[in-house]
């Protein structure tokens, strides 16, 4: 669509109808909108103008759209205005609009929609002039969201990765759970090993503190389900009586729930079969959906 920002740089009104004449433009149901005829004829036009001038008018677009938002809001052109705008856009909008057009994209379902969105806002962040590395993170934790969904698991990992450095230089311990979660989404994976969530898990435990029972809860649980420690008996054990003790302590039901869960590997031995039935038959009591 074709966006009259103001009088002063907006094309003449003669201008365009020699256009629409010329079967360049088309006019829109609504007053005042036209839209190119073609897509070729927009990106001709579109290459044709210096990198300056396409930048100051995506500027100028994003805020004409802002300013006559109504209920004629249009996010996705919003978030891509303001991209195409940097730098002369605000980066902190331009993060803020294409976070939320990837997360309506991921409730779509549409996966590599939402990738190519986070990384426009990953890129963004690169013109601001003080980052919050937590949002940092969270962004790197959304991508590899998005790309995992859409099978991209080599690209996913290696956003995980980003994450994970951010969220331990930060100290970000829940995120570095959440890393861990979004590798291994299943504790079914128990013999399946993952150097790199492992390595977010025990940095996570290394840097939790005192008053972080629940999610000390998890991350233990975690770390009882995945190699090395899945495939020691022993271990499995220690650490996920150790989740469950806690949880108990908490007199949390979700906390339990997740806690027990994590001492199935530790029972899988033929001579531990009257405890796993004890321990199923708990679960399904705390968590009937288990």
């Amino acid at each position: 669509e074709i966006y009259t920002l103001s009088l002063h740089d907006a094309l003449p009104i003669s201008h365009l109808d020699e256009a629409v004449r010329g079967l360049l433009v088309t006019s829109r149901a609504r007053p005042g909108s036209y839209a190119f005829a073609h897509e070729t004829i927009r990106e001709a036009i579109y290459e044709s103008l210096p990198a300056g001038r396409r930048t100051a008018l995506h500027q100028r677009i994003a805020e004409a759209i802002e300013a006559s938002s109504g209920e004629d809001f249009r996010l996705n052109e919003l978030a891509y205005h303001y991209y195409r705008g940097l730098p002369c856009t605000c980066p902190e909008r331009a993060e803020q609009y294409l976070r939320q057009v990837a997360d309506a994209a991921m409730l779509r379902l549409a996966y590599e929609e939402a990738c190519g969105f986070l990384r426009w806002a990953l890129e963004a962040r690169q013109y601001r002039s003080r980052g919050d590395d937590r949002a940092l993170c969270e962004l790197h934790l959304a991508l590899a969201t998005a790309l995992r969904m859409s099978g991209r698991v080599t690209e996913s990992r290696e956003s995980s990765k980003h994450a994970i450095a951010v969220a331990s230089r930060n100290g970000f311990v829940d995120l570095l759970w959440t890393a861990a979660r979004g590798l291994r989404p299943s504790m079914r994976t128990v013999l399946t090993p993952d150097a790199l969530a492992l390595s977010a898990l025990q940095q996570a435990e290394a840097l939790i503190a005192d008053d972080q029972d629940a999610l000390r809860i998890r991350i233990r649980a975690e770390l009882a389900c995945i190699p090395p420690n899945s495939l020691s008996t022993e271990r499995s054990d220690i650490l996920s009586t150790s989740a469950v003790k806690l949880a108990r302590d908490t007199g949390r039901v979700t906390d339990l729930a997740y806690a027990l869960r994590s001492r199935i590997p530790a029972l899988s031995g033929p001579d531990r079969v009257e405890e796993l039935l004890q321990l199923t038959a708990e679960l399904l009591h705390v968590d009937p959906d288990s």
